[in-house]
């Protein structure tokens, strides 16, 4: 999926208990947001628009 299009926005982050918002700052699909936020979470879904839900990967950068 090109997320050219989307770049730079704000996203929604759905976890199983929780929604956060997101900032989507790459093409490649990366979203930096609060990792307090997630909670344990280890995948979400990232929508995008009303209509494009994408599954993601949680990464957190512990040297950040």
């Amino acid at each position: 999926m090109a997320l050219q299009q989307w770049k730079p926005t704000v996203v929604s982050l759905w976890t199983p208990s929780r929604r956060v918002s997101g900032f989507l700052f790459d093409v490649r699909g990366l979203v930096a947001t609060s990792a307090s936020q997630l909670g344990s979470a280890t995948s979400v879904d990232v929508q995008v628009s009303a209509d494009v839900k994408v599954r993601g990967r949680v990464v957190i950068d512990v040297n950040a």
